[in-house]
């Protein structure tokens, strides 16, 4: 089911009118920039609205599974230094990994 209410307003109203578990989407697909706060001609606080929608969101647990999990297996590496240093350094390897492909990458690309 889709909104008929394009773009940020869209984003705002929607969740509103049509429940959260339908466009539970909406306020995520907004990247927080604000650009929408300075161009709205009738000066709407959209990014705040939108933001409130995570908020109240995240208070009724209506997230997606797969973000409950993250954020339960981040809280718990947290709470555990050695289990956070082991990610640091698995992430820090992975990122140089990235690094040193990405300067293959300009080889063939063009």
């Amino acid at each position: 089911m889709g909104s008929i209410y394009p773009g940020p307003i869209g984003a705002v109203i929607s969740p509103l009118l049509g429940g959260y578990k339908d466009f539970k989407d909406l306020p995520y697909a907004c990247s927080l920039c604000t650009a929408c706060d300075s161009v709205c001609p009738v000066r709407i606080p959209l990014s705040k609205l939108i933001l409130r929608h995570r908020r109240v969101m995240a208070e009724k647990g209506i997230t997606a599974k797969a973000e409950q999990r993250a954020i339960k297996m981040f809280a718990y590496a947290n709470s555990h230094p050695g289990l956070w240093k082991v990610g640091m350094m698995a992430g820090a390897h992975a990122a140089s990994w990235f690094i040193n492909g990405a300067k293959h990458h300009s080889n063939w690309r063009d």
